[in-house]
């Protein structure tokens, strides 16, 4: 059911939507970036750590993984928020020399983005479960498991995860997260140079030249 309201102003109904978030300057936005990214490492050592002696491609870590690409969905997934990679990027560039601007960043991180949230990186082998080829991409088998057995309860989704068998669900949330994970490393490089170029220590930055975005297609 679609939820409306009356307009005060016109008198007619109106669809409620998501309420848009209110700007931030570019600074806040690196501020803010470089604050969740620390508490993203703090997670993400914690989850390691707690499966430490275990094989790596271990059943058991599905879920652990999960949850870790679940702290990553905000900059990978989530346009509306205010630490997305391309808003963060916009913020880099605005503070950084200009020189950053002719590197090709934003559409580098566009076609990794691009990869990540569509059907344009496919699981590393193939999959088939009782005599149906699984076709699915590295992000329907992550989104899948995330909304339909971990954060929510889609039944779509869950049936598409569990029919979709263990495997596949362990080896595509590895290299999903893998990927995303090199991605948001690397804007924290960035937006650490432009705290730098910020705070009046130009001198001490590498040359602009030196930077790039890791190209994750196949």
């Amino acid at each position: 059911m679609t939820n409306k309201c009356t307009c005060p102003q016109c008198g007619f109904d109106h669809t409620i939507g998501p309420t848009d978030k209110g700007a931030i300057s570019e600074v806040e936005t690196i501020a803010l970036f470089r604050a969740t990214y620390i508490q993203y490492k703090i997670i993400e050592r914690a989850l390691v750590s707690s499966v430490e002696g275990v094989g790596t491609e271990n059943y058991g870590q599905l879920a652990l993984r999960q949850l870790h690409i679940a702290v990553l969905r905000k900059y990978i997934l989530q346009s509306r928020e205010y630490v997305f990679l391309p808003k963060v990027l916009r913020a880099c560039l605005a503070i950084l020399p200009d020189e950053y601007q002719s590197l090709g960043l934003g559409d580098q991180i566009e076609r990794n983005l691009a990869r990540l949230t569509t059907n344009k990186l496919k699981p590393p082998i193939e999959f088939v479960n009782n005599g149906i080829k699984d076709e699915r991409s590295l992000n329907t088998v992550v989104i899948d498991y995330l909304y339909g057995l971990l954060l929510h309860a889609d039944p779509r989704r869950a049936e598409a995860s569990i029919n979709g068998g263990p495997l596949n669900g362990l080896l595509s949330s590895s290299d999903w997260l893998y990927f995303a994970s090199m991605c948001v490393d690397e804007m924290n490089t960035l937006v650490e140079r432009a705290i730098y170029f910020k705070d009046g220590r130009a001198e001490d930055l590498p040359s602009a030249q030196d930077f790039s975005f890791t190209d994750i297609g196949r």
